[in-house]
């Protein structure tokens, strides 16, 4: 269930670096003033709280995907998450820093619901916000997909998010992240050899992100659609 988020959060560390020597005169006009991946979860917040994630969730309308990050020294024990005014406790991992549901069935979060969250530790309520799960977007790759050519994606969403991202993932490497997009844009126009050429299956994503950052407290929520092409030369 987690496999994917956890490779996107790798290729996003990795990236990070190199993100920031970046040129912002060189950037498209719509990836300016639009927060990037690695910056939405990043560790410059106490707590990172993101309900879903960039998974392919294969068109599903409920998910379980969450990902839970105290980012402070010295991790609290009696944390809870309030979602829609029912306490859901939270338990950490050896190290302090991942925090999981205690329940043995997590909650599940409906895409283009909006929740009431609440962050409460030791009894004291940290931040609170209403945050929308993103809708649902449907990526569509047109058949004879060639990755040194160029090509233009195109993708449905019922309602807009904050921003999105597009990931391309070749056949034997890691999820490369393509663009930042504004909340409106429908189409990426993939220009040739962004990735590297590979006979095989291609995967292609579309991840759309809400956020807020309350207190030092980040909430964000997450979606993806995905497809995937097959090049033969």
């Amino acid at each position: 269930m987690y496999s994917r988020i956890w490779i996107l959060i790798s290729a996003v560390l990795m990236l990070i670096a190199l993100a920031a020597c970046g040129d912002e005169s060189t950037k498209p006009q719509e990836e300016i003033n639009l927060i990037s991946l690695g910056s939405l979860m990043d560790s410059s917040t106490e707590w990172l709280i993101m309900l879903g994630s960039a998974e392919d969730y294969q068109g599903a309308a409920q998910v379980d995907s969450y990902l839970i990050r105290y980012n402070g020294t010295g991790a609290p024990n009696n944390v809870e998450l309030v979602i829609n005014n029912i306490a859901h406790p939270l338990v950490s991992n050896a190290k302090g820093i991942y925090y999981q549901f205690a329940e043995s069935v997590p909650p599940v979060f409906t895409a283009g619901a909006s929740y009431q969250l609440k962050l409460k530790v030791d009894n004291f309520t940290k931040a609170e916000c209403s945050i929308r799960i993103p809708a649902i977007p449907t990526l569509s790759i047109a058949d004879g997909f060639n990755s040194a050519q160029d090509c233009n994606f195109q993708w449905a969403l019922a309602t807009a998010s904050q921003v999105q991202y597009i990931i391309g993932e070749p056949p034997s490497e890691s999820q490369v992240i393509m663009a930042t997009l504004a909340p409106e844009v429908r189409e990426y126009s993939y220009k040739a050899n962004t990735i590297s050429a590979q006979t095989g299956w291609y995967e292609f994503g579309v991840v759309e992100a809400n956020y807020e950052v309350v207190n030092n407290i980040r909430f964000c929520t997450m979606y993806a659609g995905w497809d995937k092409a097959q090049q033969t030369k």
